[in-house]
């Protein structure tokens, strides 16, 4: 069903009124429908959940959609080893980071808004064969990283925002809303207070971690839809740090002096000629891997070794050694223009006047604007992280002793944050401190 919001502005309104749920509306921005909220909340201090029954359901609850969503890694495996090298860049010798989970719930949406080669070509980069496949690979993934309580946070969210001058097709709005849990909007592109809503929606579901990214967007006004979707996640440590210090950290630019967190116990331990990886667990979620490579050897040989992501996923095992370990304090962020990245990876006909969007629009239009930003800071509470991914289409125009093992992350590394089902929620590297 094709449908023109700038001619039927009142019959849609009516609408909305009668069959609409959660819809609300302002000056700038009117609320078609509110995602379906798939998290069970729970407030409280931390020692009043874990004593409660509403721990021991969740916990239950969680291990069930965990569980499912482990099966899945092998088929992630794809998107994860294609991306790592080329978001993090790491020739450049620069800190990077991203969440890879983040980029591929937005370019799942997409895919859904696209037909023909353009499909076709993210599909591949997403390793699926149809949108059907995608669907209930979304569902899953969300289910098992979806978590808000005392204990963890782990929040996703979709949204996609119309321009009240465009022409679309219901059925494919109602499929992201749906199957993607998004919320919907529509405004005036050109309206100041329609972007403004566009950032408070980011901020609040980045947790206000990369409000200098979100303060720097801009949208173009010919911008019939924009396509977000957010990550916010804080985990504890699972055992926490007992020591702090200050020691040199042999960056790729110089020495530097920073703060360091040490503690030893057993943990998960790996190590084979190229490089060698600890897994520091995280409270009722998955681990933060951390990888040294040894000499002959690059961050960015690292970040296209396939034994990185077979160890994430269980493929590769490791052992449960007695490690010394000692890490930096760090705070990484990053502003990510996934155009040429994108292109890279084999998305290319989205940005050209071969773009096929004809399941949401008629009109000619293009990929037009393609960003993610991503943080993360680690320090002795433990993991915090915020990203975002936002997709703008418009009208075109045509453009073994039991010894403990020194781990000391003293030098660039390799990071890795994952959600309890070994979904990679960030990636980066620290090349300098």
């Amino acid at each position: 069903m094709l449908f023109s919001i700038k001619r039927s502005i009142t019959l849609l309104l009516l609408s909305l009124s009668l069959i609409l749920t959660g819809c609300s509306s302002s000056p700038a921005a009117i609320k078609k429908y509110e995602a379906q909220d798939i998290v069970q909340k729970y407030d409280g201090d931390v020692e009043e959940f874990l004593n409660s029954e509403d721990y021991l359901k969740w916990l239950d609850e969680y291990g069930q959609s965990t569980e499912a969503s482990v099966k899945l890694q092998k088929k992630m495996k794809h998107f994860y080893t294609s991306t790592l090298p080329v978001l993090l860049q790491a020739d450049t010798k620069k800190n990077m980071v991203y969440s890879p989970l983040n980029i591929f719930f937005a370019l799942a949406m997409l895919a859904e808004c696209a037909g023909g080669e353009t499909q076709k070509q993210i599909l591949s980069l997403l390793g699926v064969s149809s949108t059907d496949e995608l669907k209930e690979m979304v569902k899953t993934l969300m289910y098992a990283n979806s978590v808000d309580n005392p204990v963890l946070a782990s929040k996703l969210a979709n949204s996609y925002w119309l321009s009240n001058e465009g022409n679309y097709k219901e059925d494919v709005l109602n499929t992201l809303v749906k199957d993607y849990y998004a919320s919907s909007y529509i405004g005036d592109m050109k309206d100041g207070a329609y972007i403004k809503e566009m950032k408070k929606w980011l901020n609040e579901h980045t947790g206000d971690l990369l409000k200098d990214s979100v303060d720097g967007l801009t949208v173009d006004p010919a911008t019939i839809m924009e396509i977000m979707s957010a990550i916010y996640y804080k985990a504890s440590w699972n055992d926490g740090f007992t020591t702090k210090m200050t020691k040199t950290f042999h960056g790729a630019n110089g020495d530097t002096d920073v703060e360091m967190m040490m503690r030893t116990g057993q943990m998960d331990y790996y190590a084979d000629p190229d490089f060698k990886a600890v897994m520091i667990p995280l409270s009722h979620s998955g681990s933060m891997y951390c990888f040294k490579v040894n000499k002959g050897t690059s961050i960015e040989d690292l970040t296209k070794n396939q034994k990185v992501i077979d160890l994430i996923n269980g493929s590769v095992k490791a052992d449960y050694r007695r490690v010394e370990l000692t890490v930096p304090k760090f705070d990484v962020d990053a502003n990510i223009d996934l155009t040429d990245s994108l292109n890279t990876l084999g998305v290319v006909d989205a940005f050209t006047d071969q773009a096929n969007f004809k399941p949401l629009t008629d009109d000619a239009v293009i990929l037009s604007q393609a960003e993610h930003a991503a943080r993360v800071t680690v320090d002795e509470q433990g993991v915090t992280g915020a990203a975002y991914t936002i997709f703008g289409i418009k009208e075109s125009s045509i453009m073994i002793e039991d010894v403990p093992i020194n781990f000391t992350l003293d030098e660039p590394f390799l990071f890795v944050v994952t959600g309890a089902d070994h979904s990679i929620l960030f990636s980066g590297t620290i090349f300098d401190l």
